[in-house]
């Protein structure tokens, strides 16, 4: 499949999750996505100028090419993975990291909310409470890594000949 035919593909199928990708299908599709970011991140910069340190957000043509390029994208990403013999919902795992990490940083805070209670020194708890965090966020990180790297792994995996 061409650039121009995975494209067309891509925003003519922009909603359907059934079916199956191919890998020029996706990858020529995720290419045109990514460099639209890049191209019109930069048109944004050069029209309304560059923000500087924290002030930096997307501009609106950045943001409209996003809600474009969203749905279509997961779409592709989902009927790729089911030609490389995976279920689509595997897109959600990320997804289910990011909610367990959120959910275990505020479990953390909760409970050493609870022990600063308790403790005739609470500011004992500062270390344990800093340690616990740092070693969560690396293995939390490093947990991303491998789901991302799994769903790359699958991306890029040749399609399932039906029948085998």
């Amino acid at each position: 499949m061409t650039f121009t035919d995975a494209v067309t593909t891509g925003f003519r199928k922009f909603a359907v999750f059934s079916g199956k990708a191919g890998r020029s299908e996706f990858w020529w599709f995720a290419i045109f996505v990514f460099a639209g970011y890049v191209l019109f991140d930069l048109l944004d910069g050069l029209i309304f100028g560059w923000p500087q340190g924290a002030d930096r957000q997307l501009g609106i043509f950045g943001i409209l090419f996003r809600l474009i390029t969203i749905v279509p994208l997961v779409a592709a990403t989902w009927r790729r993975l089911h030609d490389a013999g995976k279920s689509g919902w595997y897109l959600v795992l990320p997804l289910a990291v990011t909610v367990f990490t959120i959910l275990g940083m505020l479990g953390g805070v909760f409970g050493f909310t609870m022990l600063e209670r308790v403790v005739s020194d609470p500011s004992a708890l500062y270390g344990p409470a800093a340690l616990i965090g740092t070693v969560g966020a690396a293995v939390v990180g490093l947990i991303y890594l491998a789901v991302l790297g799994l769903l790359v792994y699958w991306l890029m995996k040749p399609g399932v000949v039906p029948g085998e």
